[in-house]
């Protein structure tokens, strides 16, 4: 396994979303990313330090092997070479291995119960979870997308939980986790932190549970969740049983809703919110467009390098993933995730974070309940079903094959990779790709025009590459379709939401494009029967029009790839700024900067 680090005037950075490491395991490797005074540094010395020791790994080139780390949270690894030169630490996180845990053998009887482990491994397969950093703010953060469907057709809702009633119970986040083994856990409401009794309102499990009054919180409103799962919020001086009344089951103070129907909420409405304009650690919960939960924790106030978030940026990070609400719960000491035993983010107080009142858990289900009182019966037995002729072969779309690999790359030192670069319908990049070259194509874009005939992510004078394409001006609900071929008007049509980034992957057959969107094989169209030796333009849309904006994509680009048909990894083009500050994508495959007048990106 891979994880890179990047070294820019002596000072080391770890790429965050690479993750962490897990104690006890021989096949870690380190990629570093030197900048140019590093040149003549033939022999090196990579450093880690854990638990008061320090291993050292000598080696050449850009690559060293990561010793067996043990018992640890986090790791801390430099560089030296020569006479002298030498870098700053950064820090990898680490989680314990189930051979770092003490314990001794138990008696069984061989009817082990699974039950919790297999929740948890389906909880994990219907997540997202992905570390960030914005530069904007200086700020790590983590969100996970939890999906309201999951992928076995049922489907799972949060809830508001306090352990002991009103009592709060007086559990940190990861105490409450080890303890009764949700799938996630995480900080909720406001409260007394003198004696850890809850503001405001408080629903649990459709029960009405009495709290303080809100004091200098006042003026917050409340989070609600209904019978469907869906989240709401209610005014300062909302009753919680006329909430139950109308349907809420669970009900917790915050601080204040800061994304409504995608809009960002004035500052009117929660500038009387302490903190507010604070860079603090913030913990969001969210919803998307399609009904699926966010959980948005950014660290701050100087823990993990990272400054935190004012109540405007975090507005602006939950309109960049596409939020349609999202509410600000309790931060700042409060803030802690928990998914299963994994702690998400920095423990900020004492070894184990800080004790609070209320949380939101998921269990899985839509049936509030600790997990082990949560139980889903088995399967009953299907009996044998006699063979029957086979059918006749159909020509449906062919099953999802094996994603490619997602390629390792290295990004030179003077440049910096970014989320993602947008367009606002005038720039376009001409390729000097040759449009007879054929590819198999995947790519990740959010498309925000809806004139009938844009949102190309790749043109050329003779379209017959497949791409995204928005065909209704009037319904941006049902906008978005795969245009096949300008001559032969072959087209598949895929319902998308324009607030929402897809993985759109087209496969060549020697016929036609198979389509795949988020990995689910969805329709097929035809090549274009014409390719000339024209070129590619990417960042842009329809015949190669550059005249005409309408025609022009307009949206956010997080990566495109191409592969030769023999699967060689012909461009692999990532987001990136260059020390100038320009905006563009490097082909890591070709070390090539592409860049146009006005492209922006975080």
């Amino acid at each position: 396994m891979i994880l890179r680090i990047s070294v820019n005037n002596k000072v080391a950075t770890y790429r965050k979303r690479d993750g962490f490491i897990v104690c006890g395991n021989s096949d870690y490797q380190i990629k570093f990313s030197f900048d140019s005074e590093w040149n003549a540094a033939t022999n090196k010395t990579a450093r880690f330090i854990w638990n008061g020791k320090f291993e050292e790994v000598k080696f050449t080139g850009d690559t060293c092997n990561v010793p067996i780390i043990t018992n640890t949270d986090s790791v801390e690894v430099g560089v030296y070479a020569g006479n002298l030169k030498t870098t700053t630490s950064a820090q990898i996180p680490c989680q314990r291995s189930i051979r770092c845990l003490a314990a001794t053998p138990a008696a069984t009887n061989g009817n082990t119960d699974t039950r919790s482990t297999d929740k948890l491994k389906t909880f994990i397969d219907n997540t997202d979870i992905d570390y960030a950093f914005d530069s904007a703010t200086n700020a790590n953060y983590t969100i996970i997308r939890i999906y309201k469907n999951k992928i076995d057709g049922t489907q799972q809702y949060p809830f508001v939980y306090a352990p002991n009633g009103a009592d709060s119970g007086k559990k940190t986040t990861y105490d409450l986790s080890h303890a009764e083994g949700w799938l996630l856990a995480i900080n909720a409401g406001v409260f007394n932190m003198s004696n850890c009794t809850p503001y405001g309102i408080l629903i649990e499990g459709g029960n009405v549970l009495p709290c303080s009054a809100k004091g200098e919180h006042s003026g917050c409103k409340h989070l609600t969740i209904d019978t469907n799962g869906n989240l709401g919020y209610a005014e300062s001086n909302a009753d919680a049983q006329t909430l139950k009344a109308n349907g809420i089951v669970s009900a917790v103070t915050g601080f204040m809703p800061i994304i409504v129907n995608y809009q960002k909420v004035p500052s009117s409405e929660w500038n009387s919110v302490s903190h507010y304009t604070d860079n603090a650690q913030r913990q969001i919960i969210g919803q998307f467009g399609n009904g699926d939960y966010a959980i948005i924790t950014c660290e701050g106030r100087g823990f993990d390098n990272s400054d935190g978030w004012t109540i405007e940026e975090a507005q602006n990070i939950c309109q960049k993933h596409g939020l349609k609400f999202a509410y600000n719960l309790d931060g700042g000491g409060s803030t802690e995730t928990m998914v299963g035993l994994k702690h998400i983010n920095t423990i900020y107080e004492n070894t184990t974070g800080r004790v609070v009142p209320t949380f939101i858990v998921f269990n899985g289900s839509t049936v509030f309940g600790k997990p082990s009182d949560v139980i889903v019966p088995d399967e009953p037995d299907v009996p044998d079903v006699p063979d029957t002729p086979d059918e006749p072969d159909t020509p449906d779309v062919p099953d999802v094959p094996v994603e490619p690999d997602v390629p390792e790359y290295v990004i030179p030192a003077d440049y910096t990779e970014v989320a993602y670069i947008q367009t606002n319908g005038n720039q376009y990049i001409k390729t000097n790709i040759p449009e007879n070259e054929l590819f198999n194509i995947e790519y990740k874009a959010l498309n925000e025009n809806w004139h009938s005939q844009a949102g190309h992510i790749l043109s050329s004078t003779n379209t017959y590459y497949p791409f995204m394409k928005t065909i209704d001006a009037t319904n941006p609900w049902i906008g978005n379709k795969i245009w096949g071929n300008e001559q032969q008007g072959s087209e598949c049509g895929v319902s998308m939401d324009k607030t929402q980034a897809y993985t759109i992957r087209g496969e060549y057959d020697g016929i036609k494009y198979n389509m795949y969107f988020n990995g689910v094989a969805k329709c097929s169209v035809q090549a274009g029967t014409t390719k000339s030796a024209s070129n590619l333009y990417y960042l842009f849309t329809y015949g190669g029009n550059v005249d005409n904006t309408n025609y022009r994509f307009t949206g956010k680009l997080y990566y495109l790839r191409l592969w030769s048909v023999n699967g060689t990894l012909a461009h692999n083009y990532i987001p990136v700024k260059n020390s100038s500050g320009a905006y563009g994508l490097f082909d890591t495959a070709t070390q090539t900067f592409h860049t146009a007048d006005g492209l922006t990106g975080a």
